[in-house]
């Protein structure tokens, strides 16, 4: 079905490879998720080696799994910081953008699931940071399917509703708040039924992930809109975006004057010249008839 959608039915999409997911600009966001993928890293790391965990395979190979996609990543985020390759290479930029869009909640879970180890609620947490994760994974999934549906209707065409319509898609978008907040509802009903001494730890442990779902939704509904935009690249040569072109700036009228007084010199000096060649010639035609 896809097959027979038109570039002209995809006005908006191509505004916003342009404009918010301009390749120049994208290279700024692989060293943004390369500083908070890079936090979590170093924390883990050092959580892992330092501790007695530095005897568990497992977490072993997860810090350095972290480690080696660490300094991959800065090594992609070095190669796209430069224009021209970030236009040159834009369709393997934008899947770069899609996979670490996706990656960077899951780094911050991994992290938060190791350091609910030997807490005294360590079994709830990890049960809640699990759910969290594959709901967003679900909830991706259908937001994504959602999108091809609506570039399916023409909504890309232009004044077309969008991906975004609000208003049209207020249940469809309620969803994840509905399954969020009813989450961190039965968790904090559990906690407060098991209150104890560590009080101070559990809080902590809570809000830190309140924030991280809150993360990890909000890229969830931005991430089909780069997947859309991605498929487009590789079917459309439309949205292949060249580089902008510097504006033009005006010249201060100081500079002008300037550079036309020469001109000017060189315009009168050139009048006079020719004016006594044709003084010379007259008096030669004067001669020659005396």
């Amino acid at each position: 079905m896809l097959k027979k959608q038109k570039e002209e039915d995809l006005y908006s999409l191509r505004n916003i490879a342009k404009k918010r997911l301009y390749p120049g600009e994208l290279g700024g966001f692989l060293w943004a998720s390369l500083f908070m993928s890079g936090v979590m890293t170093l924390v883990l790391t050092f959580g892992v080696y330092a501790t007695v965990y530095s005897h568990v395979p497992f977490w072993t190979s997860i810090a350095n799994w972290a480690l080696c996609n660490f300094f991959l990543q800065f090594l992609f985020a070095l190669f796209f910081s430069k224009g021209k390759n970030a236009f040159r290479f834009q369709k393997t930029l934008l899947l770069l953008v899609i996979f670490y869009s996706i990656k960077l909640p899951f780094d911050y879970y991994t992290g938060y699931y190791f350091f609910t180890e030997g807490t005294q609620h360590s079994t709830l947490f990890k049960n809640t940071s699990i759910t969290l994760a594959i709901g967003g994974i679900i909830f991706l999934i259908l937001f994504t399917i959602r999108g091809f549906v609506k570039m399916r209707k023409g909504d890309f065409k232009e004044n077309g509703p969008g991906l975004y319509n609000f208003r049209e898609s207020k249940f469809f978008f309620s969803l994840p708040v509905i399954f969020g907040v009813t989450l961190f509802v039965g968790t904090i009903i559990k906690l407060l039924s098991r209150l104890d001494t560590d009080l101070s730890k559990t809080i902590q442990l809570t809000l830190f992930l309140l924030a991280l779902a809150i993360l990890h939704y909000a890229l969830v509904l931005a991430i089909p809109e780069i997947i859309l935009v991605a498929y487009c690249k590789f079917r459309f040569k439309s949205f292949i975006i060249a580089p902008r072109k510097p504006p033009l700036q005006e010249t201060p009228r100081e500079v002008i004057l300037r550079k036309r007084k020469p001109i000017e010199r060189k315009a009168s000096k050139t009048a006079k010249s020719d004016n006594l060649k044709e003084n010379n010639r007259n008096c030669n035609s004067f001669i020659t008839l005396q």
